[in-house]
């Protein structure tokens, strides 16, 4: 059996595309909370003094990177008047998605120095050019 949610409406994005947009929060109340932590800012506000160059790195699309197990898919269908969609990547208005991608782009940079992450937004610094 597959689960359906319907689309409320369709989002228009840039260029003319349409795709179609799914109100999960009958699986939201059904899915187990991922309580993985999303980073303090000040904490990160300290590791920074005395820096001196800085990159910024804004990744698009970020959660669409995130394959959704095979098993999962048919949770996230979508019923259009042009059929039955199913999401094979993560969408955004999932519960756990916020802390899957945290959790994933904490794995990705770990350990490289002066590399600091809060969700899509990666920032690099150091203290000699």
């Amino acid at each position: 059996m597959k689960l359906c949610f319907r689309n409320r409406h369709g989002s228009r994005e840039r260029y003319f595309s349409w795709r179609p947009v799914g109100d999960y929060k009958a699986l939201t109340s059904q899915t187990l909370k991922d309580k993985y932590p999303i980073p303090c800012i000040a904490d990160c506000t300290t590791e920074l003094h005395g820096s001196k160059i800085f990159s910024r790195i804004d990744l698009i699309k970020t959660y669409h990177q995130i394959p959704i197990h095979p098993e999962d898919i048919h949770y996230t269908a979508v019923c259009t008047s042009f059929g039955l969609f199913e999401n094979t990547r993560m969408q955004f208005g999932l519960c756990n998605a916020s802390a899957t991608f945290q959790r994933f782009i904490n794995e990705v940079t770990r350990g490289l120095p002066g590399v600091y992450v809060f969700v899509d937004d990666i920032l690099i610094s150091s203290k000699n050019p």
